[in-house]
């Protein structure tokens, strides 16, 4: 498929918009992904030497779609409407800036390692 103004159109509003994985995006308007990343890349690139080109829209059309779709979901969490927390899980699991790092420190003077246990011989099987 070649990358066209009306499929910059469909790509966002069909799939990107309702949150669909990347990839099934690109299975769902068939094409390959390693497209959509080159498609992507060269946008970016494109944005940031201020050519025009629809690698450059398609770029900043599926950031812009994709930017609403999170600030939606945002606003759904934080008023807690009804499904708010799998919508809570889905952003932890696509966004990982989403994602609370767990702060675990480990020292030698806290673990007590338990590597076996001492027969007793009062503690006879009959």
């Amino acid at each position: 498929m070649k990358l066209s103004e009306e499929f910059i159109e469909k790509f966002c509003s069909e799939w990107v918009a309702k949150d669909i994985p990347i990839e099934f995006c690109c299975d769902g308007m068939g094409i390959h992904y390693t497209s959509y990343y080159g498609w992507m890349s060269k946008g970016e690139q494109d944005q940031l030497d201020n050519t025009n080109s629809l690698e450059r829209k398609f770029y900043e059309k599926v950031k812009e779609t994709y930017a609403n779709v999170v600030k939606e979901s945002i606003f759904r969490i934080k008023a807690g409407r009804l499904g708010w927390t799998g919508e809570a899980w889905m952003r932890e699991r696509r966004d990982r800036q989403f994602v609370k790092e767990s702060e675990t420190s480990i020292s030698n003077e806290n673990i007590t390692i338990i590597t076996g246990m001492k027969k007793n011989a009062n503690n006879k099987r009959g």
